[in-house]
């Protein structure tokens, strides 16, 4: 179980224990703040690359691993041949 996991149960145990909330509302807040947790993270990324603080080329090249941009293939050697 990830932090993320154990921070959702303990929030949707303490709605339950508010005892204000129908179950399918506490899933509706307990999605609502996931998403708001979503866009905090996506926009503080946004946010840290506006400002120097993170490399989005590191951070591509650690998403695409060893893979290859079209643009980095070896092209074939076209240089004219000694032949006579």
């Amino acid at each position: 179980m990830t932090d993320q996991d154990d921070a959702q149960n303990e929030l949707r145990q303490y709605l339950e224990q508010r005892g204000e909330h129908t179950p399918d509302e506490i899933a509706k807040i307990l999605a609502r703040l996931a998403q708001y947790d979503a866009d905090v993270m996506r926009q503080s990324v946004f946010d840290s690359i506006d400002g120097g603080g993170f490399d989005l080329d590191t951070i591509i090249q650690d998403a695409l691993g060893d893979e290859e941009s079209p643009s980095d293939e070896s092209q074939p050697d076209e240089s004219p041949s000694d032949e006579s």
